[in-house]
């Protein structure tokens, strides 16, 4: 059996096999399977909010695993109010996350009574 090299070597004779390339300037649709050079940064946040990116219900993860009433519902766009304690709010993707929750449980994985 081979002898296992240590860390270090690993690493440096991986890194020997590394052969970088100056970076370019190229349109978005070409830049499949490409590694940015730098980070990409938005001058403003959109949305201006914590949002749902599926349809479910928000809630506080202390809540989670027992029944909970429907407190609101939450369509895209839509301003929330803050969460009841105790309680859970219907959100559809894009919908404002409300105060006092701190998840969102897919539709898919909750029973409705």
């Amino acid at each position: 059996m081979a002898e296992l090299k240590p860390v270090e070597a690993a690493l440096a004779a991986l890194l020997d096999g590394v052969v970088t390339t100056a970076a370019e300037e190229l349109a978005v649709e070409s830049a499949a399977g490409r590694v940015l050079a730098e980070a990409v940064t938005a001058r403003l946040d959109v949305p201006g909010f914590d949002n749902s990116a599926m349809d479910g219900y928000a809630l506080n993860h202390r809540d989670a695993g027992q029944w909970l009433p429907v407190s609101q519902r939450i369509a895209a766009g839509s301003p929330a109010v803050p969460l009841a304690p105790g309680s859970c709010a219907r959100i559809f993707t894009g919908g404002e996350l409300p105060h006092g929750a701190d998840c969102v449980v897919m539709q898919e994985r909750v029973e409705v009574d």
